[in-house]
């Protein structure tokens, strides 16, 4: 019995069981480790099919915590023997999980209307869209995409890829965000986009989280450029310049109202963010085989094992997104052959969206050299492949065409139809109040002089779009509205002719 909406049980011992994952990483300290393999252990011993409990999870995050679990001590087997570890109850456990959704027979859980909600209106395995609790659906996808790599689960797998699809194709905002209405705080139809749609902090968050789970499926570069747009648009817009203050709902417009709390009394979002912001750095790169990805453009350094007895220093340094040049300088311990694939956004390639959701009016590309000189750029799977015989001083050098352009949604978004929004590299820009007192009068149309300058002393340092429309308007970028003024005002699309 109880309210299913506000069971979080499972969810809260993913929490605990992930909390232990990374302490232990982190620290080498096996404290909260420890209370993460009894928890499991519990879970393990008591939920399953009969005789043991009949439980599906209320809100998705145990899947992929059990899973980071077994992972870790798969890795360290002697330390799953010293802290008990039942060894492959976890993975059997999220499969459970997984396909116990759906299976309404015996067990309490949703209303038969309610059951799309918390994804549990058919077997996962025969769902092909994205529905209910946007936050409880990524969580939930996730964990599926998860548990197809873990276990090479081609059906799973299949299912998982075709949800992220729907996403990306017909449910994905121009700021990275899903989850467009409030009531249940849902996804909805496809192709539903409204402008003051409800976009919750967490639900871009497991989008992330998703987003990489496919990526370990598939190694397409598509899914970073949907992740990359929510890193640059919605994390930083959830967070105030003064750092104390953060936004549950992410609209793309506003006609006043939008501010940002100090506290709520659903506080998901802050640890949420945490959640994201910490694994990022392990989003930048990813290796197979002798494969180098290089997914995301942020300055950073790491050291990865190309093989046996040689590993690869990439030092990457850029001012991305405000500047578009990515500095890479590649040091292998020895000279060696493989293989390092850069990813080349599809907006950088004229390709907005790689499902035509978004397109745009760019028409400069993406421009390559190796140690100095022009290399050619041939795309496959969304990155450029340079295969040669490094050496410790070898160096990339990667041009993104960071100038203003015009965004057009796809012709099935009724309320987008006539309407344009600018954007520059991954970075979606919006027009405020405090800027624009006329932006009602704003129209774009294809022609509109487009001029863009980087404002050191503008909200921590941006770059702000003029442009002449009907009137004389400024743009900045979306993340960076409601800093300014209390009750601010903003819209992201724009009329045009």
């Amino acid at each position: 019995g109880g309210n299913a909406r506000w069971q979080h049980e499972t969810y809260d011992c993913g929490c605990l069981i992930e909390a232990g994952v990374h302490h232990y990483r982190a620290t080498g300290k096996t404290s909260l480790v420890a209370c993460s393999v009894r928890c499991a252990n519990y879970l393990a011993d008591h939920i399953g099919p009969p005789p043991k409990w009949n439980i599906s999870t209320e809100h998705s995050i145990a899947e992929s915590a059990l899973l980071s679990l077994d992972a870790l001590f798969d890795a360290e087997p002697e330390l799953a023997d010293a802290l008990g570890v039942k060894r492959g109850e976890y993975r059997r456990l999220v499969l459970f999980f997984i396909d116990n959704k759906g299976n309404n027979a015996n067990r309490h859980q949703f209303p038969a209307f309610l059951q799309e909600y918390a994804q549990d209106h058919r077997p996962a395995r025969e769902q092909r869209e994205a529905v209910g609790h946007a936050v409880r659906a990524t969580l939930f996808y996730a964990g599926m995409a998860e548990a197809a790599a873990a276990a090479e689960d081609r059906e799973l797998a299949e299912a998982a890829c075709a949800i992220w699809r729907d996403i990306a194709e017909t449910k994905l905002h121009i700021n990275g965000s899903v989850g467009a209405h409030r009531d249940d705080e849902r996804f909805g139809q496809q192709y539903d986009l409204p402008n003051d749609a409800y976009l919750e902090t967490c639900a871009g968050v497991g989008l992330i989280f998703f987003a990489d789970a496919i990526f370990r499926l598939t190694g397409e570069a598509s899914v970073w450029d949907t992740a990359e747009s929510t890193i640059v648009n919605l994390l930083p817009a959830a967070v105030s310049e003064d750092g104390v203050h953060y936004t549950y709902e992410n609209p793309l417009e506003s006609r006043g109202g939008r501010e940002r709390w100090s506290w709520h009394g659903c506080p998901c979002c802050p640890p949420m963010f945490l959640k994201i912001t910490s694994a990022i750095p392990g989003y930048i790169y990813a290796q197979k085989d002798k494969n180098l990805f290089v997914n995301l453009f942020i300055s950073s350094q790491t050291d990865i094992p190309i093989s046996r007895n040689n590993s690869v220093t990439l030092k990457q340094e850029t001012r991305y997104p405000w500047d578009g040049k990515v500095i890479l300088n590649v040091s292998p311990q020895k000279k060696s052959r493989f293989t390092i694939k850069i990813r080349i956004p599809g907006w950088a390639q004229g390709i907005e969206n790689p499902f035509g959701l978004y397109t745009s009016n760019l028409k400069r590309s993406a421009t390559l050299k190796v140690n100095g000189k022009p290399y050619p750029i041939q795309i496959k799977n969304g990155y450029a492949n340079i295969h040669r015989s490094w050496k410790n001083t070898d160096q990339i050098e990667l041009e993104l065409p960071i100038q203003p352009r015009i965004i057009y949604a796809h012709p099935e978004v009724d309320n987008l139809k006539e309407q344009a929004a600018l954007a520059a590299g991954p970075v979606i820009y919006a027009f405020e109040n405090c800027d624009n007192p006329d932006f009602e009068k704003i129209i774009l149309n294809s022609e509109t002089p487009l001029k863009m300058e980087y404002k050191k002393d503008l909200l921590g340092g941006i770059n702000q779009i003029q442009c002449q429309g009907t009137i004389p308007a400024g743009a900045v970028p979306y993340y960076a509205i409601a800093n300014r003024q209390k009750n601010s005002s903003h819209k992201v699309w724009i009329p045009q002719k």
